[in-house]
């Protein structure tokens, strides 16, 4: 027992440290509005509590624009990201984050289509991003300094989702629901036939490089039961409500408080070598959208363990964890580490 304070003070150092080595590093977000629009944000982490503004998303009309699932170029002078109205088809555009305002749309967009998650390969060449210009919606990759298409990598009745290159340029990991239901997929950069990276029987979304170029993580649906009350502030269609979920915000329930089956998102690290499993975040909430900074220390992610999305960074060293953004009137989402990679 005569160790303990020495333990504590060895922890307090660390925890310190850990906090003192996110200064001077910087994240960009997407940040929701109650009208619909979503902004991109720049938060500096040695001051949390002032974000500020990219851009304003609103049409010449004033009416409100959404940005989102933004991506960085290696060199860290852009931004892709998809924006259109809210709920609307979008399309890609660019901004340059240290000129405030000035959007460019991106490429030879086709008039109907919706195209979306942007991801910058390693030596910034190339964009791959979803689009359902061919009837379906595919992986596909563009070149980023023309904008026009090199190839489409993708091209079935399945939805793709969430693209990610390898920190090697060699393929791309993506989200795909060819068997049923979302899982992780790996694809050669140049095309071929995808390898399926998990076999599980709930949704597994938001994957994402380590620098390390073999481990992924990624965020998988945990199901399970949770003690909801009734929420008598609810919007009422003919039930007690128990408040749940960005997905299904409102649960139909007969009597209140009641166990209702909920799904839990938490982050987990995948070998794709040896195909091993490490939870990393894991709370009672929904855990979504993991980034790496870009020496593998760091995780940022959004969670809604607060009541609504926020976003945390989390030392994979230390296992120290920070709350870095406190917007409750916003859910605030999409985390990117503004740096070089």
């Amino acid at each position: 027992m005569r160790f303990r304070p020495l333990l504590v003070l060895l922890l307090l150092i660390s925890v310190a440290a850990s906090a003192d080595d996110l200064a001077g590093r910087r994240l960009l977000f997407v940040s929701g509005e109650a009208d619909g629009a979503a902004t991109l944000m720049i938060l500096d982490l040695a001051q949390p509590l002032l974000p500020r503004p990219l851009a304003s998303m609103c049409d010449e009309d004033g009416a409100p624009l959404t940005a989102s699932q933004a991506t960085l170029s290696p060199e860290a002078d852009a931004v892709a990201f998809r924006y259109g109205a809210p709920g609307g088809s979008g399309r890609i555009h660019l901004l340059d984050p240290s000129v405030p305002g000035e959007l460019r749309p991106f490429g030879n967009h086709e008039a109907d289509a919706d195209e979306g998650m942007p991801d910058w390969s390693p030596d910034g060449s190339m964009l791959a991003l979803i689009s359902d210009r061919g009837g379906t919606v595919d992986l596909y990759v563009v070149d980023a300094l023309e904008g026009e298409l090199s190839r489409r990598l993708t091209n079935d009745d399945a939805r793709e989702s969430d693209p990610a290159w390898h920190p090697d340029a060699v393929g791309l990991a993506y989200v795909g629901d060819a068997d049923g239901d979302e899982e992780i997929y790996l694809t050669d950069a140049l095309g071929g036939a995808p390898r399926q990276l998990t076999h599980n029987t709930w949704a597994d979304l938001d994957p994402v490089w380590h620098p390390d170029g073999r481990r992924l993580a990624l965020v998988t649906t945990v199901p399970g039961e949770k003690l909801v009350p009734a929420s008598p502030s609810a919007p009422d269609s003919g039930g007690a409500k128990a408040a749940f979920g960005p997905e299904s915000p409102y649960v139909d329930i007969e009597t209140a408080p009641a166990t209702v089956v909920v799904e839990n998102r938490d982050i987990v690290m995948l070998d794709t070598v040896d195909g091993s499993l490490e939870f990393v975040v894991s709370s009672p909430g929904s855990d979504i959208q993991p980034a790496f900074s870009a020496d593998g220390r760091y995780l940022a992610f959004a969670s809604d363990r607060s009541g609504d999305y926020e976003l945390y960074v989390y030392d994979l060293e230390t296992g120290f964890l920070k709350q870095v953004t406190f917007n409750s009137a916003a859910d605030d989402l999409n985390p990117l580490w503004l740096e070089e990679r």
